[in-house]
């Protein structure tokens, strides 16, 4: 069985946070800011071989997926990408 690694993007106050495995990353100012830091690092660990997903969990507590490694629900990662290459 692979093991999952999910990216949970969260509000925290006013800033938004990335929390994996029990692991907080740094706030960030904005949704997409941090949607757009969860993504990449969810995208290294499904190419490491893990289940890797991106989810958004509202002020109320209601998740919903965002990204998931090998799908493209938004094509966040290949923007990443390019814009790492560019």
């Amino acid at each position: 069985m692979m093991q999952r690694m999910a990216y949970v993007v969260m509000p925290d106050g006013l800033n938004w946070k990335v929390k994996c495995n029990g692991v907080d990353y740094p706030f960030y100012s904005t949704r997409d800011e941090a949607v757009g830091a969860a993504v990449p690092a969810a995208y290294e660990a499904g190419k490491l071989g893990y289940e890797a997903l991106v989810l958004i969990q509202d002020a109320e507590g209601r998740v919903q997926v965002e990204w998931t490694y090998g799908h493209r629900p938004k094509n966040l990662a290949a923007d990443w990408r390019h814009r790492q290459a560019g």
